[in-house]
């Protein structure tokens, strides 16, 4: 069994769901000490958003999306941000009891779509390297959805 941690959300002590996979208290866990690293003043607040559920793989079992981007340090605004790429997103597998995710990128921001495949993520990232081009204000979208026993991304398009 997993024991409940508990962390200051808004002001007020909360305590952590136990049926939450390994990976994802861990994800709080260390969100927390980090925060708490910035000098001992630091209150970390979650959102509602930070740990979201669906079925991403068909199995029936819900998965966890954690979507740092719901995170916020009082002694640092940006602390969970990576730079002007945006925010870490992680998927981990219900029922795995994984500590590491299936899948993990940055992005600028995400959202749950149903295709006639079944659920899907459609992701904006920064611009550049990562949208296989030089210009690095042009952000891109794409989509990451389950395939044969893991996630694929879809092809990069410009975002609108």
């Amino acid at each position: 069994m997993i024991a409940p941690m508990v962390l200051a959300v808004l002001g007020q002590a909360a305590t952590m769901p136990a049926q939450l996979p390994h990976g994802v208290l861990y994800d709080y866990s260390e969100a927390a000490q980090l925060c708490d690293s910035m000098g001992g003043m630091g209150e970390l607040t979650v959102y509602d958003d930070f740990a979201q559920l669906a079925d991403l793989n068909g199995d029936g079992v819900s998965d966890i999306i954690v979507d740092y981007s719901a995170l916020s340090c009082s002694d640092s605004a940006s602390l969970y941000a990576s730079g002007s790429s945006g925010f870490a997103l992680k998927v981990y597998l219900g029922g795995s009891g994984d500590l590491a995710p299936a899948y993990e990128t940055t992005v600028r921001g995400w959202n749950l779509i149903e295709t006639a495949d079944g659920p899907a993520l459609e992701l904006t990232t920064a611009g550049g390297a990562s949208c296989g081009t030089a210009n690095r204000s042009q952000s891109c979208t794409y989509r990451v959805s389950w395939y044969r026993g893991g996630f694929i991304e879809g092809p990069k398009r410009a975002a609108r």
